[in-house]
């Protein structure tokens, strides 16, 4: 190209020195980025690099450049969760059996099933009876779990079968990660709404006290 005066036209050795400087760290952040994510732009990005890295100044401004995003990356990164024993939720099978708390069969719990105005919401998991009234639009009728309510539902909790064999409270068959997941809906509802009794059967007897069966389900969570 040629200036006014119909000479060759230069980028002043500033000029030049500073767009290389911009160019550098433009690429070399790309660079960067492509190789912590895992994009494939390495080759691209090594060959200009390669080009950068001729110049001294372009070449101190890519050591600086690469020293501060190792510093970056290292604090952008996501920690791996260590468990510690303050994470793992406990599932208590002893159920204090007092006044408040009621000891149904599954019969009676049906009754609960949010079908009839006068009563409450209820539904059960692992035995355990949780009052669900204040969720009601979401476990009474019409509604889009309505199918948990008034029966002991376990198993499809983390199955995702909710047709009539799969709405069972059978834990035969889970792995280890299934019976974790029933953990932790207990502790969802332990949370969010009130235990108000047991459902016998299964995992609990007449008289409210845990089964062997339970036991041993809560022993391989």
């Amino acid at each position: 190209n040629l200036d006014m005066a119909g000479k060759p036209w230069r980028l002043k050795p500033a000029l030049y020195t500073t767009s290389l400087v911009y160019i550098a760290i433009q690429v070399a952040f790309l660079s960067f980025l492509c190789s912590y994510y895992g994009y494939g732009l390495s080759n691209l990005t090594r060959w200009t690099i390669d080009r950068l890295e001729e110049y001294e100044y372009t070449r101190g401004k890519l050591a600086w450049l690469g020293d501060a995003w190792k510093g970056a990356r290292s604090s952008m990164k996501i920690q791996k969760r260590k468990a510690t024993q303050d994470d793992i939720k406990i599932v208590d099978p002893e159920i204090k059996i007092d006044e408040e708390m009621q000891i149904l069969s599954a019969e009676q719990l049906s009754f609960f099933d949010g079908s009839r105005p006068s009563r409450p919401v209820y539904l059960a998991i692992l035995g355990r009876i949780y009052n669900v009234d204040k969720g009601k639009k979401h476990y009474g009728k019409g509604g889009g779990y309505h199918f948990f309510a008034g029966r002991d539902a376990t198993r499809a909790f983390v199955s995702g079968d909710f047709t009539e064999s799969g709405l069972v409270d059978t834990t035969d068959g889970l792995s280890h990660e299934d019976l974790l997941g029933i953990r932790d809906w207990i502790s969802f509802y332990e949370k969010d709404y009130k235990l108000v009794g047991v459902l016998i059967g299964r995992y609990y007897d007449a008289n409210g006290n845990p089964t062997l069966e339970l036991r041993d389900v809560i022993a391989r969570m």
